[in-house]
Parts: C-alpha cells; structure tokens; sequence
C-alpha cells in the first residue's frame, strides 16, 4: 500500500514491534482508498481512536529510540504503519 511504512533503529535482539495505525473511517470526509479522494458534503474526522494510536505508537517508538541511544536497552525498535486497517487490510 503506498501510504504504509516501516521504521526500524538499533541492532540485535529483541525485536520490539508497534502497530501505528491511522486510517479513518470511510464516509466520514474521503472515500476508503490510498490516494485522498474526499467526498462532497461530507465533514472530516476520525471515529476509533486510530488518529491517537498512529501518533502514539510514533511517540513510543521516538521514546525506545532515546532508550537505546543512552544504552539502557538493546535491541531493535520497528515502528509499523498500518493504513486502511478497517476494511482496506492495512495490518495484513
């Protein structure tokens, strides 16, 4: 899916994953496809929360890196990007 993304930092093991999702529901302001395509009359938003859980997953992986880069751990840090999670099969 072109908006999906993975970021990674670090080396070695563990292998920590997070799930950044971001998608919205469609209908709400664009329809439900990977290109932005807005539909008339409708007013933008987020339903589920997926708006908070994208940026806090990329908070929490902003905050592993800082652990690592200080030594406290050691591992890797993955950050997935996971769009269109409901009904576009963006965690598959």
């Amino acid at each position: 899916m072109p908006t999906a993304f993975v970021a990674s930092y670090g080396s070695g093991t563990p292998v920590i994953a997070i799930l950044a999702e971001y998608n919205a529901l469609p209908g709400l302001s664009q329809d439900n496809s990977t290109t932005k395509n807005l539909i008339a009359n409708k007013t933008s938003g987020h339903a589920c929360g997926h708006h908070l859980f994208g940026a806090g997953s990329v908070a929490a992986g902003i905050a592993i890196i800082k652990l690592l880069e200080k030594g406290k751990i050691k591992g890797i840090i993955k950050v997935f990007g996971t769009p269109a999670e409901e009904g576009g099969s963006g965690k598959v």
